[in-house]
């Protein structure tokens, strides 16, 4: 009796291990590249490490869209996605979108911050910019904060995401594109296309405690884990520029090749010649995208010799590596697709058609669940 006893309760408890375990199988959580299109308005998801398409998100109307009613001035003309981050728990990815009200077209005049549940992919909430076009977001290591530069206001829209809402913005140069926020999360930095500086704000303080000066328009940046040096693309420059960190000098141009013989860059604003530039987890690899000959160029870390060169799509736009940085993702505007680049290879070993039109911004993010 006491046997048979045993026996139920050795078998109900291996059940309950059981069930933990399926429990736990079915919540792993898995990496996806999200790729954001400018011109579709929505957002494909890529499995990683198999590089398949396995899904579309597609935001809707943005919130506050005009219909043609009497006595509006413009009629809204849609939205453009400009960035996308994961949350710290990769079950939130929050979107930046740009809002057009009838000017140029491409130019959105304002914006909103759009929270999407990465496990069923709806909306959760938005949060309207009123005044000023966000551009490249970053996130609090904690989640709580989301800061996007505006690139036609002197400040930094910052949404706090637990209320959500806007909180108070910081200080900032006109014309912020792109922004990053230091390792200890104490400082944001912000690249200034219309100012040809970036600029280190103390979020603490809201202050600007350093600009480095350089050439012309700063594009995509990055820079090491120590915070030791800065590496960023220009509007003009078919390279990138190298700045010391600590006192704010640039150190060096390193200029790519490949440029055909008596190459004119574009005329008209924002003069952009290439734009899409990493640094590797891992930090053996910096990974420029040479978009005006549609190369990726691969260079060694910290010495910056140029490794590989790498033919790829058209009108490259950004670049991402994998957590592990086994893979480098690159986007192609005008190819509609997603160049992937094997680092152990140096080569492209796909090229995947997103389905949307001018894939722009992506993330990788580690999902919990996802139906």
């Amino acid at each position: 009796m006491k046997s048979t006893k045993r026996l139920s309760l050795i078998s109900a408890a291996l059940a309950f291990v059981a069930s933990l375990v399926l429990l736990n199988a079915s919540a792993k959580a898995e990496l996806f590249l999200y790729v954001a299109h400018f011109s579709s308005d929505d957002i494909t998801v890529i499995s990683i490490p198999d590089h398949e398409i396995v899904g579309n998100i597609s935001l809707g109307a943005p919130r506050g869209a005009m219909d043609s009613a009497e006595g509006a001035v413009f009629d809204n003309r849609g939205a453009h996605i400009d960035d996308i981050i994961g949350s710290p728990d990769g079950r939130v990815l929050y979107v930046n979108r740009g809002i057009e009200t009838g000017h140029k077209l491409g130019s959105p005049t304002k914006g909103e911050i759009v929270a999407v549940n990465t496990e069923n992919e709806r909306v959760l909430w938005s949060v309207p910019i009123d005044e000023g076009w966000p551009h490249h977001i970053s996130l609090s290591d904690d989640g709580r904060y989301l800061y996007a530069p505006l690139f036609d206001r002197p400040f930094v829209a910052v949404v706090d995401t637990q209320k959500p809402g806007l909180a108070e913005p910081l200080h900032a140069p006109w014309g912020g594109h792109g922004s990053r926020l230091s390792p200890d999360g104490k400082r944001l930095y912000v690249g200034s296309i219309l100012t040809d500086s970036l600029y280190v704000v103390d979020i603490a303080k809201n202050q600007i405690v350093q600009i480095l000066s350089f050439r012309d328009g700063v594009r995509p940046f990055a820079f090491d884990e120590a915070e030791t040096v800065l590496y960023t693309q220009l509007s003009r420059l078919h390279g990138f520029a190298v700045a010391d960190l600590k006192t704010g000098e640039v150190t060096k141009t390193v200029r790519m090749p490949g440029l055909p013989a008596g190459f004119q860059g574009p005329k008209e604003f924002p003069h952009n010649v290439n734009h899409g530039l990493e640094l590797s987890p891992d930090e053996k690899y910096l990974v420029a995208a040479g978009t005006a000959v549609n190369k990726a160029y691969i260079y060694s870390h910290p010495e910056l010799e140029l490794i590989e060169t790498i033919d790829i799509g058209n009108d490259s736009n950004w670049v991402v590596f994998s957590p592990d940085s086994r893979f480098a993702y690159i986007t192609n505007r005008t190819d509609n697709s997603v160049s992937i680049v094997s680092m152990e290879e140096m080569k492209e070993v796909k090229r995947i058609p997103t389905g949307g039109e001018r894939p722009g911004r992506m993330r990788v993010v580690d999902v919990p669940n996802r139906r």
